[in-house]
């Protein structure tokens, strides 16, 4: 049952609230202003809002940060997660990118503003985490299409914060080619600040990789020109990802393995993806622990 219950809205300082009731949880709209020192002065920082989907649940777990594409509203991604996150007791993030201030979130900031996208989402984690009587220590972490791009330069940068990781259908991805400049290697670029991710922290995270199995248009989203030498689709530029990623594993000693996953009837629609395909079981079941603590 989805069903708006309530509104409230209050304000304190930088933060403006908004709640509503889902399926046994709330979820909010919170904008956060972050400040800096610089000169002696306050500047600030762009907002970033983000809504919460938090189930009634014992145990406290990782926050799930679901990160939406360029064209799905992120309210989108809680409504299709809400109910397998009740079942698991998991609460929701879903921030806010789909506004000017964080173009190029897909590559975690735009060339202007490097990291900006990233660094307003860590910048707010904890906080997020506190609301929802989370788990305190890393997130899950899940996109899709625009928002797996994120998901999985967000992990190569910050893999401090990052416990799992699902990356599902993105248009293309960064490999760990030390020669190529970020975002389509690692190596040094004005995008990076020259910055290099710690790739074996990376590598051991757990990552699934997610695709439709009829995910083989190469419609107007689908990145080209220098894209296509990772493949012609996003079904083969997954494979030929997760293969990389695995090799790379391997040279470095790491155990740790990306998994690829076809979502069966799915084409490049999160919404057919959860609905169709079964995706949000998918993660949950990627997410789970193999064994859960005994409730006292």
């Amino acid at each position: 049952m989805f069903e708006t219950a309530s509104s409230r809205e209050a304000s304190a300082g930088n933060s403006v609230i908004r709640r509503r009731t889902f399926i046994g949880g709330a979820a909010g709209v919170l904008a956060l202003g972050a400040v800096r020192s610089s000169g002696g002065k306050q500047v600030p920082q762009p907002a970033l809002a983000f809504h919460l989907f938090s189930p009634s649940f014992s145990r406290p777990r990782p926050l799930l940060v679901t990160v939406h594409g360029v064209s799905t509203h992120p309210v989108t991604m809680i409504e299709l997660m809400a109910r397998a996150a009740a079942r698991h007791e998991t609460s929701l993030m879903a921030p806010h990118f789909a506004d000017e201030r964080f173009d190029d979130y897909q590559r975690l900031g735009s060339a202007s503003r490097p990291f900006q996208s990233a660094d307003a989402l860590a910048a707010v984690l904890a906080d997020a985490g506190r609301r929802t009587l989370s788990s305190a220590g890393k997130i899950d972490i899940m996109g899709f299409s625009g928002g797996a791009q994120f998901a999985h330069r967000f992990a190569m940068f910050f893999p401090q914060l990052v416990r799992r990781v699902i990356i599902a259908s993105p248009g293309w991805y960064t490999y760990l080619d030390r020669g190529e400049p970020f975002p389509y290697g690692i190596g040094p670029s004005e995008q990076s600040l020259n910055r290099m991710p710690d790739v074996d922290a990376f590598l051991r995270i757990p990552k699934l990789v997610a695709v439709g199995q009829l995910d083989t248009r190469r419609d107007a989203q689908l990145r080209r020109g220098k894209a296509d030498a990772q493949g012609r689709t996003r079904l083969e530029r997954a494979q030929r990802w997760v293969a990389h990623i695995n090799e790379q594993s391997v040279q470095r000693g790491i155990s740790a393995r990306a998994t690829l996953e076809t979502i069966p009837g799915a084409r490049h629609s999160v919404t057919e993806a959860v609905r169709r395909g079964g995706l949000a079981d998918t993660i949950f079941s990627f997410l789970e622990p193999t064994t859960l603590p005994v409730k006292s």
